[in-house]
């Protein structure tokens, strides 16, 4: 049986022969990014990508009124994800985690929190590019229950000024898929 993400930040789920952690986690809960965080959010992302966003990028989707949230851990930003809303769909533009952090389930918290804005707005779903050289993003938005709707060509940079194609994924709501068919 799984468990979802908001069920295992309950405490739920999980191996019942693991020993409990003896500190209680307070629950998880994204908070509006703002510019005070953008010196370590800026940090984060350059730490897990190999072509970071700059803070003018940051602070540029911050003005224009994209959805931005942060996940503090002990005080720190542990991680970030940044949305557009479109007027059908909203299009995941950046999401990190510390690397330190790394499944410990902040990027299933932040991508349902995404998800949960999205839903909110009464969008079709979410949208959003990868690159298909990290697999291990392409796993865990297929685990999210993604899948690839198409390419975009030489959409990323990558190394000696050479470009890398991007796999567009996106994420169907139920109800919303319910009344197309």
């Amino acid at each position: 049986m799984a468990f979802t993400t908001a069920e295992r930040l309950r405490g739920e789920g999980g191996n019942p022969k693991a020993q409990p952690s003896l500190a209680p986690q307070a629950p998880l809960i994204p908070q509006p990014l703002t510019d005070a965080d953008l010196d370590e959010v800026v940090t984060l992302e350059a730490h897990v990508q190999a072509f970071p966003w700059t803070r003018g990028n940051f602070a540029d989707a911050l003005a224009a009124g994209y959805g931005a949230w942060v996940l503090r851990r002990e005080g720190k930003v542990a991680g970030f994800c940044i949305l557009m809303f479109a007027p059908d769909v909203a299009h995941l533009l950046v999401i990190a985690v510390a690397k330190p952090l790394h499944r410990q389930g902040l990027g299933g918290v932040l991508l349902d929190w995404c998800e949960q804005q999205a839903r909110q707005r009464g969008l079709e779903g979410v949208l959003l590019e990868v690159r298909p050289s990290n697999a291990s993003a392409v796993s865990f938005y297929q685990q999210h229950g993604y899948l690839q709707i198409g390419v975009r060509r030489g959409y990323y940079p990558a190394a000696k000024g050479a470009r890398e194609d991007a796999l567009v994924m996106q994420k169907r709501f139920a109800a919303v898929a319910e009344e197309a068919a």
